[in-house]
């Protein structure tokens, strides 16, 4: 057993003075002498004096498992420049508030950004994508609505910065495409033929004159008379709607009530979301100001090149200007031509490398990233990844062919009820850095219509066509005299009814 004086450092050689009276420190240890034909390791022979263990006689490999390198394999373990990030992050300022589309978020209050459809918005429970994440969107088959959502996502953001042309507010960078893929992005929706007179007409009313306050008195009394008429429709719709409530729930359902007023977040938000033509085009289109393009090299082997280069386009910007960033057809074939580019090691860094991006300008950036499952199914590894490392993930199912056929043969009538596929969500951007998962499938259905991508709840669709034709029959027999049609004819099963009284008689 081994005995130390009170105030002595284990395992230092100078000595503390002594804390009690009456006791003295002890000496310097003296350092410790090499052993005769002793051997060091040839690890300590090559160690740096300040790196080499404190306790002698100790090896600093352990055996049979070597030294330690300074990398593993072709992963380089580099410290992180903290200070660097911490810098950054002070000199960007919070954007809610300041930017025309940025608003908090209604679940935990953070700063929002619009998507550009504003059922996505709604779908990602925080009327919009939170500042500092990213959005995975999934495709299957061969059709491509998930570059639509896209082109709506980086469009939202060309028209916000143009709100005030003497300052930018918003910077796009699109990875993986060039400038002739930006010109195919869409313009916004300005109504149709019927709402642009009526805007023309209300412009004209706004101009002083005699003619429009003469005419202003007789439209107030016009407006009142049609107020009075539109109150009455409005009791009688009332009174036949609740009769049309005891309809068979199974069959037909109970249609939600219509929102009588509109979100009070428009108003108090009016440029935070949009409704875009997707048959139009921006014009004009996006300049190298709005937008910064980022190829994929075509030689070469990973994506470091890729990552610094976006890097660099978010530093040149103002720390005031809201960053979207949109990869597109990502691993598509067409665009990533090598194939080391395909590697799971390879995507996982890269993908790892636009979420340290995120983390390290959180205030300011938003990602979107659309994958084809086909091509990369979701039951392989690397999708797995990839779905681990995004903070919200949703997936574009388009119909069978069956199965469009039909909806189109049921409501010919109704080409507005028809729509294009399911959209099923896999994780949320909430609570955790990892997402939150909910699993929504085959609740929701998507349209890609001409005013804005449109989301619906899923409903089965019923065929009415049989029962149509049953009343036609019934109609065109009554219009014929048969008002009492034979029993038997009607209800096979009241003629053998018939037949077996008969017979016990």
């Amino acid at each position: 057993m081994s005995f130390r004086k009170r105030g002595e450092i284990v395992g230092s050689p100078n000595v503390i003075p002594s804390a009690v009276p009456g006791r003295g420190g002890a000496p310097p240890a003296a350092p410790p002498v090499a052993l005769p034909n002793t051997r060091q390791p040839p690890a300590m022979q090559s160690m740096p004096s300040s790196f080499r263990p404190a306790v002698q006689g100790r090896s600093a490999v352990v055996p049979q498992r070597g030294s330690v390198p300074g990398t593993l394999g072709n992963l380089q373990l580099q410290r992180p420049n903290t200070q660097q990030q911490h810098q950054q992050r002070k000199d960007e300022q919070p954007l809610l508030g300041s930017h025309p589309g940025v608003r908090p978020s209604i679940l935990t209050s953070e700063p929002c950004i619009s998507t550009g459809s504003s059922d996505i918005d709604k779908i990602l429970a925080h009327q919009g994508l939170p500042i500092g994440t990213s959005l995975l969107i999934e495709e299957n088959g061969t059709t491509d609505f998930s570059s639509t959502l896209l082109k709506i996502y980086l469009s939202q953001g060309i028209v916000q910065n143009r709100l005030n042309p003497s300052s930018q507010n918003t910077h796009l960078i699109l990875v993986g495409l060039d400038q002739t893929w930006a010109k195919t992005l869409p313009g916004v929706y300005k109504g149709s033929s019927k709402e642009r007179k009526k805007l023309a007409v209300k412009e004209n009313e706004s101009k002083v004159s005699v003619s429009n306050l003469i005419d202003s008195q007789q439209q107030q009394q016009l407006q009142l008379q049609k107020e009075h008429i539109l109150a009455q429709k409005q009791k009688q719709q009332q009174q036949e709607s609740s009769n049309n409530d005891l309809k068979i729930a199974w069959r037909y359902g109970l249609q939600r009530k219509s929102e009588k007023s509109e979100d009070l977040s428009e108003s108090q938000y009016p440029n935070y979301n949009n409704q875009f033509d997707i048959t139009s085009t921006l014009i004009p289109s996006a300049s190298p100001k709005e937008l910064t393009s980022i190829s994929i090299p075509t030689r070469s082997k990973s994506y470091d090149l890729v990552l610094k280069q976006i890097e660099q386009a978010i530093q040149r910007q103002p720390p005031n200007v809201l960053i979207r960033i949109a990869v597109p057809l990502f691993l598509n074939p067409m665009i990533y031509h090598e194939s080391q580019l395909q590697t799971t090691t390879n995507v996982i860094q890269f993908i790892h490398g636009l979420k340290r991006i995120l983390k390290t300008h959180q205030s300011r950036t938003t990602l979107l990233i659309s994958l084809n499952l086909d091509l990369f199914p979701r039951s392989n590894p690397m999708t797995s990844l990839i779905e681990m490392l995004s903070d919200a993930i949703i997936e574009l199912r388009p119909f069978d062919p069956q199965l469009y056929n039909l909806m189109e043969k049921i409501y010919k009538n109704q080409p507005a009820k028809i729509k294009h596929g399911h959209l099923n969500i896999h994780k949320l951007p909430t609570l955790s850095d990892v997402g939150l998962m909910c699993v929504q499938d085959m609740e929701y259905s998507f349209k890609n219509g001409k005013k804005k991508f449109q989301v619906e709840e899923w409903s089965i669709p019923v065929e009415e066509e049989d029962t149509d034709n049953h009343n036609a029959n019934a109609n065109s027999s009554s219009a014929h005299g048969h008002d009492e049609p034979d029993v038997a004819s009607v209800n096979p099963m009241s003629s053998k009814r018939q037949t077996t009284t008969d017979i016990e008689f």
